[in-house]
């Protein structure tokens, strides 16, 4: 869509409202903008950014009749530049017909990486537990320690409109084989479907979700989410946006009766972007309800997480971002063997390099290490992996 031009007063007209409206246009939201940039041509009729950006999505919706009423009234109320003049002109000449979208939007990525403990292996095998009798002190078997092994990844998934509301549902399948620790091998698959909205004080978007995650080749979990996005629609600081979400997870584990749960998370974030430069970083509320005699009962806990991502030159782009993870359990782990709650402590720090190929192709060299921190020694762990893998892409939005 055509960027704003110089009014007849020679003032350029930058405003939250015409903001609000690039971004719809942007995430392809029409009727959002349609709106908007209505209200903005009433509230400012000398918007002449304004009167284009509206006759482009008249035009690209195939409202012939309209397009060429608010070209004619441009040339008649403003003076626009040779460029904005000949792309109306060629508009005018090629006729308003409805964009074409692609129906389907895919990604892949095949990779291929390393990992330093695939089983989750503990950190040391001697480990002490505060037990009814005092401490007691044990020599785990080797069984428990980590497992290094290599692996490779196939990621696969869609995307595409349903109906005329902006509404999309998107499918994901990913698998994950090591080269011979086939017992930790996982699948997961996921289906959802997203429904943006706006309001006249907020706007955000719907989730509702189905995922499965199979290891070893037995179906393990399976989880049922709603998640709420809202956003103030306030005049940020230019760049700037925040957001809260609500998440609510129902979570069934197919072979571990009465670990069964609950999720209610909270997350509140805020985002800055430019030409060059995205952050992007939250913090977070979670309640872990047990529904059956889960060890350790119901638990509730914390987290933060950040993310910057940078332009490096030559279409090549750097991430560098982490999170943190705090759970406290309400009760005992294991009474008489484990008497103290579990609080657990977890970091993880990634960073990922993405070097374009071509226009729909990208290699991504990441690397990322967890650290797993525990009151109960038997629990802690820590895992470094590194993969290089060929992402590519077929359709558009």
């Amino acid at each position: 869509m055509a960027a704003s031009f110089l009014c007849a007063s020679g003032v350029v007209v930058a405003n939250d409202l015409y903001e609000r409206a690039l971004d719809a246009i942007a995430t392809g939201n029409t009727p959002v903008a349609t709106e908007l940039l209505a209200q903005l041509m009433q509230q400012q009729p000398n918007h002449a950014g304004a009167w284009l950006d509206m006759a482009m999505l008249y035009c690209s919706a195939g409202m012939n009749m309209e397009a060429l009423a608010l070209f004619d009234a441009i040339e008649a109320r403003f003076a626009p530049p040779a460029g904005i003049l000949e792309l109306m002109s060629l508009q005018r000449a090629n006729g308003c017909k409805p964009s074409a979208v692609a129906a389907v939007t895919w990604r892949g990525q095949l990779g291929r990486g390393f990992e330093t403990n695939v089983n989750q292996g503990v950190r040391d095998l001697n480990v002490t537990l505060l037990g009814a009798g005092g401490p007691l002190h044990l020599q785990l078997t080797p069984n428990y320690a980590p497992r290094a092994d290599g692996f490779t990844t196939l990621v696969m998934d869609a995307n595409w409109a349903l109906g005329p509301r902006h509404t999309r549902a998107w499918v994901q399948w990913q698998g994950k084989v090591f080269d011979s620790q086939h017992g930790f091998d996982t699948a997961a698959w996921q289906l959802g479907v997203l429904q943006p909205w706006q309001g006249s004080r907020w706007r955000g978007e719907w989730q509702a979700s189905l995922s499965q995650v199979s290891l070893g080749g037995v179906p393990y979990q399976q989880t049922t989410g709603l998640r709420a996005v809202l956003e103030p629609m306030a005049r940020w600081p230019m760049g700037w946006h925040g957001d809260m979400a609500l998440r609510w997870s129902d979570v069934h584990y197919k072979t571990l009766p009465g670990f069964d749960a609950r999720w209610v998370d909270m997350h509140v974030g805020g985002r800055y972007s430019s030409a060059n430069l995205l952050f992007q970083g939250g913090v977070g509320w979670q309640a872990d309800t047990a529904l059956g005699q889960r060890p350790g009962g119901s638990r509730q806990g914390w987290s933060a997480d950040v993310l910057v991502r940078r332009a490096l030159g030559g279409g090549v782009f750097g991430e560098l971002g982490g999170g943190v993870q705090r759970w406290l359990d309400n009760q005992s782990y294991a009474p008489g063997l484990i008497d103290q709650p579990r609080h657990q402590r977890s970091w993880v720090v990634r960073a990922a390099l993405f070097l374009p190929v071509g226009s729909q192709g990208q290699w991504v060299l990441e690397a990322r290490q967890q650290r797993n921190m525990e009151n109960i020694a038997l629990f802690g762990f820590d895992v470094v992996s590194v993969q290089l893998g060929y992402e590519w892409r077929l359709g558009g939005r």
